[in-house]
This record gives structure tokens, C-alpha cells and sequence, in this order.
């Protein structure tokens, strides 16, 4: 009979595998995958000790070869590492590292100088804050912790809240001439993509179009990056839950139809097809949210059009934070607990209603949750004042923001007064009419 082949451990998802790098082969070197797309996959970390470099100082990512019968195998095969998804050496090997994860870290701001620019993040997953310099096409980590974890390998399974670990399927692409290129060869296993500025600039004129077909896609961040078109839709991303659009610039063409959609974070953007449509109305972001009968959260911040309608049994939070031109806002949200409308200097229309199709999906003994309200620096009509006192469960609840110090003047300047400070008046009395 044929002999059976040799078998290790994939050195990128941790897998059983038979198929070896071929330039390890070359030097009695044996490293596994379970597929190609794994190997190109991991090919930017096995690079670094590939062949010749991991014979000279073999890495504790390389799967020793199963040639000495079983003993041999099971001696040279190791545990996945369920932090970093690299094999566990049991022989003292290299320690578990793993970069802050570039999906969960907090934008804290940035500054530019002549040395290059410089990020300033805070991780999601640790919570360590960390400054990236970038200078040219590099980019590198200049204060604070290096890694999100370091430390010894776990061969047992983390917690769930345990977010300081490696997220397979992740894509992380950065702005530049290849960008195009880089987004149309994605990989259609693809789960988290993030895609963000390298500090070098802001192309206003970018012709970048993200339409790819991405049938696992779950996450997508989008930050910095202008965008001529983005197309997310069931045909080609039917799984996206989470999305984050910031300065992918106004002139985008933007169709997104995503029904599996539950957090939705929009910073920076003044759709250009609102400005010609009744109510200064995006037809599409109108889009987006009548699709997205499933969400839970939305974030705007200096979102730039005229209305906004909301429709969903599972929406709990709406943040609408400095949408300067919001003028009217409609809400069937049986669920909602969180309604922030910071800054927003014109808002006149302001309706909960009363009843929707979707009221027949509720159960029969649901009962309204409490609503925290933020009208920070806010001006109300008077109709928007009587909805919130109307509200059966609507209290006024302290910012969330601290905002610059300009929303509190453009508020009192700009508005007669009486809307600057922790809330504008809606409680009392409707006060005069915006």
C-alpha cells in the first residue's frame, strides 16, 4: 500500500494538514497547511523563517516532520494556541504574542509633523493606549504596550469576554497606490475587514470602489478612506452585522442593503443626493435603514442630511450627535433605551410611532423599556418637546459627550439660548418655536 502522508498541524488556522511549504521541504523543514489559500494567507508571518532561515533557528510556528514513525509525530506536533492560533511548544518555544487588534481599537485622535504622522489608539481588547508613527509606508508602534498580549500559549479555550487574542479571517488594508488592487484579490473567506488611512493624505478625488463578492464578510470598517463607490448588498455581502463608514467622502455613490445589519456607525459624511430631495432626505441612507430591520445600534456623528427614519423591534440605541441640519426624525423602536441628540440645532420633527407592521412580531406581554434622552446643546421645536413629554417612559439623562466647546456657543448664538448646557428644555414647557 502507499504510504500515508506525513500530517502537522496548519501553521495558520491549526487544522490537521498534509500539504508542505515547498521551501521548507527543500531543507528537511516541515511546515503544514491545510489548503493554499491558508499558505498565502500566512505567507507575510512565514516569510521571516521560511527554508534555509528555519533551519538555521527553527521557529516554534514550524511543525517538526512526522519521518520517525508516530512517537516522532506526536512529539512534534503541537496545540494550537488559542490566543495567537500559532502551534504550542511544548519545549520552551517563543512566547504568545499578539498585535492589538485593528477591528476593536478606539480612534483618540492624531497629529501631523514633519517626522510623520502620528495616531494616538486605544484597545478595545486590553485597553492599553498605544501611539502608531507612521513615516511613508511605515508604520510602527513608538510608546506604549507593543502587543495586546504577551505572555505563555494556551492550549485551552478563552474566555468569551477575552478579546486579546488573534481573530481569524481578518484583513487589515491600508491606503495607497495598491489599495484597488488589494480590495478586488480579498479572499471570499474573508470575516473582518478593516480598511484605513496611512495619515499621508486624503485623497478628495479617490475613484476607489469596493464591490466584491464576500459571502462570510461580518465586520467592515471603512476610516479615512475616501471612496468613489460601495456596494454591500445580499448578493455580495449577506452576513455583514457590523459596519463603520468615516470620511469615505460625500460624493460617494452608496448602496448598502444589508438585513442582517445590527450596528451601524456613521462619522463625517454629507451624502451629496440630499441636497435636492424634500427635507434634505438621503434616499441612501433611507436605504440602508429600511433594510435593516435587525439593528440594534446607530452612531452618526456629523451626519449631514435633513431626516432620518428609524423601524426595527430590536433597536435599542440612536446617537445622533452634531447632525447640524437634522430637521425631522421618525422612530418605531418598541425597544429603544438610548436616544442621544447632542448638537442637532434644528430638529422641529420629532415622531415615536404609535404603531407599525412590525408591532405584530412583538410579544404579546412586551413592555416598554425606560428611554434615556440627551438634548445637549440642542435646539427643539415644539412638536419634538411634546413627543419626548408625551413618551411614556423618555427621561432626561446627562450627555454623553463633552463635545468642543463651539456646540455650546452655536447653540446660545445662534438659536436665542436656552438650549446650551447638560439638556435643552423639553421637560417643562415648549418654550419658543424653532
Amino acid at each position: 500500500p502507499a504510504p500515508s502522508p506525513a500530517t502537522g498541524v496548519c501553521a495558520q488556522c491549526g487544522a490537521p494538514a498534509t500539504k508542505q511549504c515547498g521551501g521548507c521541504k527543500r531543507y528537511n523543514v516541515q511546515t503544514y497547511y491545510c489548503c493554499q489559500g491558508h499558505q498565502k494567507e500566512n505567507w507575510g508571518t512565514h516569510k521571516v523563517a521560511c527554508g534555509a532561515k528555519a533551519a538555521a533557528a527553527p521557529s516554534p510556528t514550524v511543525i517538526a516532520a512526522a519521518e520517525g514513525g508516530a512517537a516522532a509525530a506526536a512529539e512534534g506536533t503541537y496545540a494550537k494556541c488559542a490566543r495567537c492560533l500559532q502551534p504550542c511548544n511544548a519545549h520552551g518555544g517563543g512566547p504568545c504574542r499578539v498585535p492589538h487588534p485593528v477591528h476593536l481599537r478606539e480612534d483618540m485622535g492624531s497629529s501631523f509633523g514633519p517626522g510623520g504622522a502620528q495616531s494616538f489608539f486605544q484597545c478595545g481588547a486590553c485597553r492599553g493606549e498605544y501611539t502608531v508613527k507612521t513615516a511613508g509606508e511605515l508604520s510602527r508602534i513608538t510608546e506604549g504596550p507593543r502587543h495586546c498580549f504577551d505572555g505563555t500559549h494556551s492550549s485551552t479555550p478563552l474566555a468569551l469576554s477575552d478579546e486579546r487574542r488573534v481573530v481569524p479571517n481578518t484583513v487589515h488594508l491600508s491606503s495607497g497606490p495598491n489599495l484597488q488592487r488589494e480590495i478586488d484579490a480579498l479572499p471570499e473567506d474573508v470575516v473582518t475587514l478593516i480598511v484605513t488611512s496611512t495619515g499621508d493624505g486624503y485623497d478628495e478625488n479617490s475613484v476607489l470602489k469596493l464591490r466584491r463578492a464576500l459571502p462570510r464578510l461580518e465586520s467592515l470598517q471603512l476610516v479615512d478612506v475616501s471612496f468613489a463607490e460601495i456596494h454591500l448588498t445580499p448578493a455580495l455581502t449577506p452576513n455583514v452585522k457590523k459596519l463603520r463608514m468615516q470620511n469615505i467622502g460625500d460624493s460617494c455613490v452608496l448602496n448598502v442593503v444589508l438585513p442582517k445589519l445590527r450596528e451601524v456607525t456613521i462619522h463625517y459624511f454629507r451624502p451629496e443626493d440630499c441636497e435636492w430631495t424634500e427635507w434634505g432626505a438621503s434616499a441612501r441612507i433611507d436605504a440602508m435603514l429600511a433594510a435593516a430591520t435587525k439593528l440594534r445600534s446607530f452612531d452618526a456623528y456629523k451626519l449631514w442630511v435633513g431626516s432620518l427614519s428609524f423601524a426595527g423591534n430590536s433597536l435599542e440605541s440612536v446617537v445622533i450627535h452634531r447632525s447640524d441640519g437634522l430637521e425631522s426624525l421618525k422612530i418605531w423602536a418598541p425597544n429603544l433605551q438610548n436616544l442621544v441628540l447632542q448638537a442637532c440645532y434644528a430638529l422641529t420633527v420629532l415622531d415615536f410611532l404609535v404603531s407599525h407592521p412590525m408591532e405584530s412580531l412583538l410579544p404579546s406581554n412586551h413592555v416598554t423599556p425606560p428611554l434615556a434622552v440627551v438634548t445637549a446643546n440642542s435646539r427643539l421645536g415644539v412638536q419634538a418637546k411634546r413627543s419626548l413629554r408625551n413618551h411614556p417612559t423618555a427621561v432626561k439623562a446627562p450627555k454623553q459627550f463633552s463635545g468642543m466647546p463651539t456646540e455650546g456657543m452655536f447653540a446660545a448664538m445662534n438659536f436665542g439660548g436656552g438650549a446650551s448646557g447638560d439638556n435643552s428644555d423639553w421637560g417643562e414647557s415648549d418654550g419658543e418655536e424653532a
